[in-house]
Parts: structure tokens; sequence; C-alpha cells
């Protein structure tokens, strides 16, 4: 059997950014109410600061999208 992709909304990945950004907490707490690891938490910061809110919608095509395969 293969893993099931679980994908995220961009508001889902903009409410983990807002709760490190404004509320100030860590990426392991985030992850922890959200249900998801802290690496994908890290992740979508990481990729806000590089490339800014934009990074974070979906982008057209197959599994191009470093998003696609979250």
């Amino acid at each position: 059997m293969g893993k099931i992709r679980r994908t995220f909304s961009i508001d889902f990945k903009m409410k983990a950014i807002e709760m490190y950004l404004h509320k100030r907490m860590g990426s392991k707490l985030i992850g922890r109410e959200l249900g998801v690891t802290y690496s994908i938490v890290d992740r979508w910061i990481k990729n806000c600061k590089k490339e800014g809110i934009f990074d974070l919608q979906e982008k057209p095509g197959k599994l191009n999208s470093r998003w696609d395969w979250l």
C-alpha cells in the first residue's frame, strides 16, 4: 500500500504562519495544535520568509509544486 498524501489549504498554512508570527509560538507547539508535524510547519515558515505569501499558493500542473506532496 502506498502512502496517502495529505494536502493543506492556503488558509490552513496561513493559520500556522500567523500563529508563529503573531502569537510567537514555536513550530512544535503549532504542529501539535494543528495536528501536523513540526517539520511541515518549519517548511511553510521558511518558504513564506523566502518567497513571500505567494509561495503558499498551489501551482497548476502535476506534482511540480513543493506543496503538492504535503
